[in-house]
């Protein structure tokens, strides 16, 4: 019997522990994924700008 009152805490303790697992692994590719979005699109909707950019980085390097 004593089995049975100790297994439901330990399921429910598995059940958290995958669950912030995953949790945490979903926060992380949202970040990443937010991140990469940030740096992409901007080249992706504004190819000139980036470009005036990179070109006005190099201008002010040298």
């Amino acid at each position: 019997v004593p089995v049975f009152d100790v297994f439901p805490i330990f399921g429910v303790f598995i059940l958290w522990d995958s669950f912030w697992r995953v949790g945490s692994a979903l926060a992380f590719s949202c970040q990443a994924a937010l991140w990469l979005l940030e740096r992409v699109t901007p080249i992706l909707v504004y190819p000139e700008q980036a470009e005036d950019q990179v070109l006005f980085q190099t201008l002010q390097s040298k």
